[in-house]
């Protein structure tokens, strides 16, 4: 397969802009809140650091020490506190047979005087 020619001013050309080490402080930070918004712990947050597999969060680590990486977590953990996450799910009757991997328990959201059937339910009135 042919390729075309790429003119020096293409706009799709792929483009890497370096920055330097010594001015990271914006960017650490948002990668930080980002990954605290992700609901990552602080000692989550300091193995990304650490870890040669995130460049950047990496270089700064690197560059600044673990010491610079534990007062930013800190310092942008007071800003957005703890995430903490659940899930919650809703089951109606008519769930179990339309997804029968959800794991409905035909005992929960009866109506008062109703049966797993329906008896005695609105759907009979």
């Amino acid at each position: 397969m042919a390729q075309k020619e790429y003119d020096d001013d293409d706009p799709m050309e792929l483009v890497g802009v370096a920055f330097p080490l010594g001015e990271v402080g914006e960017m650490a930070e948002a990668i930080v809140e980002e990954f605290i918004k992700l609901g990552f712990d602080d000692e989550e947050l300091l193995g990304l650091f650490r870890s040669p597999g995130y460049h950047i969060p990496h270089a700064i680590y690197r560059e600044n020490g673990e010491e610079y990486v534990k007062a930013l977590v800190q310092r942008i953990r007071e800003r957005w506190g703890i995430l903490r996450f659940t899930e919650t799910r809703s089951f109606h009757q008519g769930d179990a047979a339309r997804c029968p991997g959800l794991g409905w328990d035909p005992t929960v959201g009866i109506p008062p005087g109703g049966t797993p059937s329906g008896e005695g339910g609105a759907e009979d009135a």
